[in-house]
């Protein structure tokens, strides 16, 4: 998810900076309609600035995971299922999510936490009851990350 949104943050970024040149260009050609210059000037605003709001989620999610990684307390939850996540989906497949339950360090009730979308089959490298490291945040414990990347070969 997160290199697909790369891929279109840069690919909108730089069609959008060739618009907002031809534009810019067009200007200096007072034969071409003033409503075609600003078209092209248009889209060169809008289309750069789609791709740098993609580039910046990105980089929200990559380091929100960092953070977690770093300051997050470490706890072990137990897989106890593998679901698609149904929100997703290219030509018709859906990715794959894991289903932990583990206790919460803050409070020692009973959660169930919930991974990112991945690509790869789960079950392929991973059993029901299998132990899956979490890191909660302790500031917000709502917020976690279920930690697929030791287990899972690629699953960036």
């Amino acid at each position: 998810m997160l290199k697909a949104l790369k891929i279109l943050g840069i690919f909108f970024s730089a069609i959008g900076f060739c618009f907002l040149l031809a534009g810019l260009i067009l200007f200096a050609f007072p034969a071409v309609p003033y409503p075609l210059q600003l078209i092209f000037v248009i889209f060169g605003i809008v289309f750069p600035a789609c791709g740098i709001v993609m580039l910046q989620v990105r980089s929200y999610h990559i380091r929100k995971k960092e953070r977690l990684l770093n300051i997050g307390l470490r706890t072990t939850a137990h897989v106890i299922e593998f679901t698609y996540d149904y929100f997703v989906s290219i030509n018709h497949r859906h990715p794959f999510m894991v289903l932990c339950e583990g206790t919460d360090p803050f409070d020692g009730t009973t959660r169930i936490y919930t991974s990112e979308s991945v690509w790869i089959d789960p079950s392929l490298f991973l059993s029901i009851n299998s132990p899956v490291s979490v890191y909660v945040n302790p500031d917000k414990p709502k917020q976690y990350y279920v930690d697929l990347d030791s287990v899972l070969p690629c699953s960036k």
